[in-house]
């Protein structure tokens, strides 16, 4: 729904510079993304639940010739901006 954004503070997260010139930026990044990033989240679960429970054959499928990848988005997913590992301390001691 919102991968645009996803991808977007992503790049410029990337491109934000070293430790103390990106700190700003990053900050303003971290702020703006988190509504969209736990919204994905929420039509994720849901869409995969109902996948699980209306076609667990189908599901049963998909996963299994998905394994690797889901794996590896799994083990990438608390990383980006917006996620629990993301320090929103400095943020809200701005304020």
């Amino acid at each position: 729904m919102f991968g645009g954004a996803d991808f977007g503070a992503g790049f410029w997260d990337l491109v934000a510079g070293g430790a103390e010139k990106g700190e700003r930026p990053r900050a303003l990044i971290d702020h703006s993304i988190g509504p969209v990033w736990e919204a994905n989240h929420v039509w994720l679960i849901f869409c995969l639940v109902v996948l699980w429970t209306a076609f667990s054959t189908a599901f049963a499928s998909i996963t299994l010739t998905l394994f690797v990848p889901l794996t590896l988005a799994a083990l990438g997913h608390g990383r980006g901006p917006g996620s629990p590992r993301s320090d929103h301390r400095k943020l809200s001691a701005g304020k």
